[in-house]
C-alpha cells in the first residue's frame, strides 16, 4: 500500500500535470472575465490541480529538502495557490446607482459575481450616506478627475475618494465608474393620504445628454414620461466641471391622457390617484464594488515565494568559483558528480 501512495504522489508530481493544470488556470481565468456569471469552479479547480501537483513535487523530490531556497519558494508557491483559491471562493463584484442625499443598502447593489463562501449579511455593516460629486472635463468632453463625497459614521464631514482611489467599508471597496447623471426627485401624494418620495434615474450624462428621458410608473399606477430640461447645453469647445451642487433644471411631465406640463422646483401636477411635486434636481454615482479579503495575504505569499527564488539563486551564484579559480569544493562537485541543479 505504501508504494502504491508513493507511485500515486509520483504521477500527481508529474510535469505533464503541472503543464495541464497552467493550461487549464489560463483558459479558466479567461473565461472569468469574458463570462459574467462564470462559475469560480473555471479557476479554482485548477488551483486546486496545481496545489496537488506542487504538493506532490514536495514530498517526493528530494532535491528541494536539500535547497533551503528552493523549498521556501515552493512553500511560497503553494500559500499563493491556496489563498487565491480561498480568494475566488470569498470575492464579490457588484454595481451600484445611488443618489445624491441618499443612504446606502444591500438592496441598491447588482450582484455580478460572488463566491460561494462570501457571507450574504456581510454588506449590512456598509454605512455611508452619498454627499457632493463632481466630474471635471477637457475640451471635446475628454473625462478629467472624478470627485465623490461621502459621509460616514466613523469621520466627521465628508470623505472624498473617486478614480483609482476607492471608499473602502467593512472591506469592500467602492470604485467610481463612468456612469452617472440627473435624478429627477418627485414627492408623490396620493389620494387617500399616502406619502413617499421618488428618484427617477435618467441616462448617463454628459454620454447621453441628448436622451435625458425616462418612462415611470407612478404609485398610483399611472405611467408618465419625465424629460429633463436643463438650462445649457454640454459645452465642447471648454473645460468644464459637471457638480451636482449646480445641478438645476425644469421637467417636462406627460401623461397618458396627452397633457403635458413643464414643472419647475416646488411644482405640482395632478396625475391620476394623486398629486407629484417636483422637488428639484439631483445627480446619481454609479460604482463597481469588490470584496476580496486575500489581497495582502496573496501579496505576502507571493513576496515569500520571490524571497526563496532570490535566495535560492543568490546561493547558487555566491558557491561558484571566481573565473579561473579551481577550488577544492568546486572540484569535487565535478568529480563526484554531487552538483544539482534547479
Amino acid at each position: 500500500m505504501f508504494e502504491s501512495a508513493v507511485m500515486m504522489l509520483r504521477r500527481l508530481a508529474s510535469l505533464k500535470l503541472t503543464l495541464v493544470g497552467m493550461f487549464a488556470l489560463a483558459i479558466g481565468v479567461l473565461a472569468s472575465y469574458k463570462m459574467t456569471n462564470a462559475p469560480v469552479g473555471y479557476v479554482v479547480a485548477p488551483l486546486v490541480m496545481l496545489f496537488l501537483n506542487l504538493v506532490s513535487a514536495l514530498i517526493t523530490n528530494p532535491r528541494f529538502r536539500r535547497q533551503a531556497g528552493l523549498l521556501v519558494f515552493h512553500y511560497g508557491l503553494v500559500a499563493v495557490i491556496v489563498v487565491a483559491a480561498v480568494g475566488q471562493m470569498t470575492q464579490f463584484k457588484g454595481r451600484l446607482e445611488i443618489t445624491q442625499g441618499q443612504m446606502f443598502t444591500p438592496d441598491m447593489v447588482q450582484t455580478v459575481r460572488e463566491g460561494p463562501w462570501h457571507p450574504h449579511d456581510r454588506l449590512a455593516a456598509v454605512y455611508f450616506r452619498q454627499g457632493p460629486l463632481s466630474v471635471a472635463y477637457a475640451p471635446g468632453l475628454q473625462r478629467g478627475r472624478t470627485r465623490s463625497q461621502v459621509a460616514t459614521h466613523e469621520q466627521r464631514g465628508m470623505v472624498s475618494f473617486g478614480d483609482n482611489v476607492p471608499f473602502e467599508a467593512a472591506g469592500y471597496r467602492f470604485y467610481t465608474t463612468s456612469n452617472k447623471g440627473y435624478a429627477v426627485l418627485f414627492n408623490w401624494l396620493g389620494d387617500h393620504g399616502q406619502a413617499s418620495t421618488a428618484a427617477i434615474h435618467l441616462s448617463s450624462y454628459p454620454l447621453r445628454d441628448w436622451k435625458q428621458i425616462r418612462r415611470w410608473t407612478t404609485p398610483g399606477g399611472s405611467e408618465i414620461e419625465v424629460e429633463l430640461q436643463l438650462p445649457q447645453q454640454v459645452p465642447l469647445d471648454r473645460s468644464w466641471t459637471l457638480d451636482s451642487r449646480d445641478a438645476a433644471g425644469a421637467v417636462k411631465v406627460a401623461l397618458q391622457s396627452g397633457r403635458v406640463q413643464v414643472l419647475t422646483a416646488g411644482d405640482e401636477i395632478r396625475v391620476p390617484g394623486g398629486r407629484l411635486r417636483y422637488q428639484g434636481l439631483r445627480m446619481w454615482m454609479g460604482y463597481e464594488v469588490f470584496y476580496d479579503a486575500t489581497l495582502s495575504w496573496l501579496f505576502a505569499a507571493a513576496f515569500i515565494a520571490v524571497l526563496g527564488l532570490v535566495w535560492h539563486f543568490w546561493t547558487k551564484i555566491w558557491s561558484q568559483p571566481l573565473p579561473g579559480v579551481a577550488t577544492e569544493r568546486s572540484k569535487r562537485r565535478v568529480t563526484d558528480g554531487s552538483a544539482v541543479g534547479v
